[in-house]
């Protein structure tokens, strides 16, 4: 899950976007009469779906679910590819994410990780780049309001507004004690769960702040699971009052989940961050964290954190392609995230390092790849150009996702 943005960026996102976006393509030829894959079209039962050339924007009295049930059998005829082997099923092209997956379309789009996101302009439909069939805008005008393309910058834009409009709780926002041990009350972030604290230490490297030795305290005889928390900057000033707070542009804890005992103290799975895209840290500033979700736990339900199978394996066929080897030069991600690094703290490389600790990096590196689905690994689509990355692109996307899905199919490594 992505931290939520600025709403006023993107309203003004909406209402100014034009035919800039031609990255998205479908698998197949997607003919115009082909049928849905597993279930049938929506029917509602109120207003009634909007006409195809319906291009609400943002802030619409048009539910967004109301918006893509319009958009729902195009979608379907140029994503899912022919008999729906693409973007439905897969089973045309083994490594198409199932985006458009049946019974229910609607219900795997938007729970498909990075499509419908606060920012639509990071959507990953909207920043996919061509491939076997073309754009959102093939065969029709991208400026024209009646485009397929039009109407998915419509839908993407209002799911952005609800997704916006829903406030997730927060912590009240605290002061850093810079130099020494901080203690953080979590209570607020979830209901009927006490006595949980989140405590580290905090210091300043160049301007930008870094907090270290996190660990999550919790009281006697509650357990508690906390999924992916995270930490916004509260400006002591701001140019305009009603700016938001400035979220963890690097997501740093994206991939946390964890499950503790009572009466503990436990080291969070990534230990320390270094906020440096919330710019210089004054004195005055302030923090404050929201969560996926804090509950009551038990450790029976702790995700274990996932070890590599070979770290040998990932040594001699996996390192060279992070350090600027391998068939994708050039690409040293030791340059962001080896210790101290902007990048470390979404991905600590460190055992690539000095100390040649290479199970802790496969380690690393495996929080950012899906076993199950290796197209989908966040690894490969932060550096092929598919999502932002501040590290930039490898120079062969082709040759780096071919390198990766073979390092992670199989299981002889991860």
């Amino acid at each position: 899950m992505k931290s939520l943005r600025d709403v006023r960026s993107i309203l003004v996102f909406a209402a100014i976007l034009v035919g800039v976006i031609t990255t998205l393509v479908a698998c197949g030829d997607g003919g115009a009469d082909l049928p849905l894959h597993g279930y049938a079209p929506y029917q509602p039962s109120g207003d009634g779906v909007p006409p195809a050339g319906a291009n609400a924007g943002a802030g619409s009295s048009v539910p967004a679910e109301v918006l893509y049930r319009g958009l729902e059998t195009d979608f379907i005829a140029k994503c899912g590819g022919p008999n729906g082997g693409c973007h439905v099923s897969a089973t045309t092209f083994a490594f198409a994410p199932k985006f458009l997956a049946g019974p229910d379309s609607y219900k795997s789009i938007k729970g498909y990780q990075g499509i419908v996101v606060a920012d639509p302009s990071a959507s990953i439909i909207v920043l996919k780049k061509a491939h076997e069939g073309g754009t959102i805008y093939a065969g029709g005008d991208p400026d024209s309001g009646t485009s397929f393309g039009k109407r998915v910058e419509a839908w993407l834009a209002q799911e952005s507004v609800e997704l916006l409009a829903i406030k997730p709780p927060t912590t009240d926002p605290f002061s850093v004690t810079v130099g020494g041990t901080n203690d953080v009350d979590l209570s607020k972030l979830a209901t009927g769960v006490t006595g949980v604290h989140l405590t580290f230490s905090a210091k300043m490297v160049g301007t930008s702040l870094e907090i270290t030795n996190i660990a999550l305290v919790t009281a006697a005889g509650s357990g508690v699971h906390l999924q992916h928390p995270i930490f916004y900057r509260v400006p002591a000033t701001k140019p305009n009052p009603a700016d938001p707070d400035i979220a963890d542009p690097q997501d740093t804890f994206s991939n946390t989940d964890i499950t503790v005992a009572g009466a503990a103290t436990t080291s969070m799975p990534i230990p320390f961050a270094i906020f440096s895209g919330f710019g210089p840290w004054a004195k005055t500033d302030k923090l404050r964290i929201e969560a996926t979700k804090l509950e009551s736990g038990t450790v029976a339900q702790a995700s274990v954190e996932a070890a590599c199978l070979n770290p040998t394996n990932f040594q001699n066929m996996v390192v060279p392609s992070l350090t600027g080897g391998g068939n994708s030069v050039p690409l040293n991600c030791l340059n962001c995230h080896d210790t101290g690094g902007s990048g470390s703290g979404a991905l600590n490389l460190s055992g690539l390092g000095a100390t040649k600790d290479y199970s802790a990096a496969c380690s690393a590196v495996l929080n950012k790849v899906d076993v199950g689905t290796p197209a989908n690994s966040k690894i490969i689509h932060m550096v092929d150009g598919t999502l932002s990355h501040g590290g930039g692109s490898v120079t062969n996307a082709a040759a780096w996702q071919n390198d990766w899905k073979g390092f992670i199919t199989g299981g002889t490594i991860f």
